[in-house]
């Protein structure tokens, strides 16, 4: 991955944005709050009808404490809308709790390769997990290694007050990486 295709512009202002949101989780009731769910739309790239929003935020406004919350729970609950939405699972799951990653295809690009990603169950559900499980127990080596550290540093010298977990701060440098054309 080379660092100089980072758009760090991108990085400030989404940062900005996702500070807002995490503060904000706690102190309104995510399941009404329009501005709440405007900005998490807009910042997670949530491009679904109402229904969907409306049972995506009453999970979050649920569980917005329940740090033990399972990605299959979420997953099974939001099939109810008729899609399985393992992105979306997950940045529910980051949003309330940022040592867990977000599963999204601009992240992935970065990490196909180093990844296991394929699982065959037969059940689109279970795979899912599966995936979600081995990117979770990537994220956790991948902080310690040598590539990891160096996101960290880079990430560190342009934020270095950024109240986030390095989790959250290598996922933004992923998810704000892309080969220039």
């Amino acid at each position: 991955m080379n660092l100089n295709d980072t758009n760090w512009g991108k990085i400030t202002k989404s940062l900005a944005t996702y500070l807002w949101l995490m503060e904000q989780l706690h102190l309104v009731d995510v399941s009404t709050d329009i501005t709440y769910q405007k900005k998490f739309k807009g910042f997670y790239k949530v491009r679904r009808k109402q229904a969907f929003c409306d049972v995506y935020f009453n999970i979050l406004e649920k569980n917005k404490r329940n740090q033990n919350l399972r990605f299959e729970e979420v997953l099974l609950s939001l099939q109810s809308t008729g899609r399985i939405e393992a992105s979306f699972t997950s940045k529910l799951l980051a949003t309330i709790n940022p040592l867990l990653p977000v599963l999204d295809k601009e992240v992935l690009i970065h990490l196909t390769g180093s990844l296991a990603m394929s699982a065959s169950t037969g059940d689109p559900l279970k795979d899912c997990a599966i995936k979600y499980k081995s990117m979770v127990s990537y994220y956790r080596e991948f902080i310690k290694a040598e590539e990891g550290k160096v996101i960290l540093n880079s990430f560190q010298e342009k934020h270095p007050d950024a109240p986030i977990t390095d989790l959250k701060k290598i996922d933004f440098v992923l998810w704000q990486t892309r080969k220039k054309k």
